[in-house]
């Protein structure tokens, strides 16, 4: 009997996953333009923060059948299951750019299911505290999950997106947002004089030679053409297509520099995940 309970509680599980894909999609027009949907720092904190309160409070108010089913290890299984495959997408393909137009369409879809995923994974929290002991383990990787999923999914509009228009007389060290906040970066970078790009062989007319420095020993002659990405210190660093640089491209180049400001957590939940995925195994 308990056998087929789970796998009617794995079925429910990925039907309403599927559902949440699918209202997503449709939805996706409307929900998916807002901010809500594109959440940032502290923001994106604070929303998943009240989700998962929201969600302990009603596991440990509502008693219903409802929340009998979807707080079932089965239930909660098979949708975390579909959060972890999507967070591992993002988190092997990393360059934003690459697959912009599926996360234009994946955006609201990904939204709900944060949304359901914390709330019901708050809910069996609650629900099985009072068997901690036995359920210590299935805790661990929900927690390990949600924070994977956190970096990933709910954080994959956070991050840093700067840009710098430099030129062959200074050195710089700070980049700018869009809205005109500056920011000091761990390196410096200066664009190479016609002489000294003159020294390269096989570069591009269209190129822009830029030295990217460590220190001020250490450094780095990069060759940017509009298809180069160059990774320094976490940092992708490559050449901004939308700004014609072909007549000023000896003299200026503006740069594109991107930074997942979860990378840390991202690595460290994964970690968390794995191990936590070996201990069910062994408990």
């Amino acid at each position: 009997m308990n056998g087929v309970s789970n796998k009617k509680g794995y079925l429910k599980g990925l039907l309403f996953a599927l559902t949440v894909i699918v209202l997503g999609l449709v939805l996706n027009p409307l929900v998916g333009a807002l901010s809500m949907a594109k959440l940032i720092w502290p923001q994106n904190l604070y929303f998943i923060i009240v989700l998962l309160v929201f969600g302990m409070a009603i596991g440990a108010i509502s008693n219903s059948s409802l929340i009998r089913v979807v707080t079932e290890s089965s239930f909660v299984s098979v949708l975390l299951l579909v959060l972890t495959i999507f967070s591992l997408g993002i988190f092997f393909m990393p360059d934003i750019n690459s697959y912009a137009l599926v996360l234009v369409y994946l955006s609201t879809p990904l939204f709900l299911l944060v949304v359901f995923a914390y709330l019901i994974a708050g809910a069996f929290v609650v629900c099985t505290l009072k068997f901690w002991r036995q359920k210590w383990s299935q805790i661990l990787i929900v927690f390990a999950v949600l924070l994977f999923g956190f970096s990933t999914v709910a954080s994959r509009y956070d991050y840093y997106n700067l840009s710098m228009r430099i030129g062959n007389d200074r050195t710089l060290f700070e980049a700018e947002d869009a809205n005109g906040k500056y920011y000091r970066l761990p390196f410096a970078v200066k664009l190479l004089v016609n002489k000294e790009s003159d020294k390269s062989q096989g570069v591009s007319p269209a190129s822009s030679i830029v030295r990217i420095f460590n220190t001020v020993s250490d450094y780095e002659d990069v060759s940017f053409s509009d298809n180069t990405q160059f990774r320094t210190k976490g940092w992708v660093i490559n050449k901004d297509k939308h700004t014609k640089q072909d007549a000023l491209q000896k003299e200026q180049a503006v740069l594109r520099l991107i930074f997942d400001r979860w990378i840390e957590l991202k690595y460290i939940s994964l970690v968390l995940l794995v191990v936590s995925l070996l201990l069910r195994i062994r408990y």
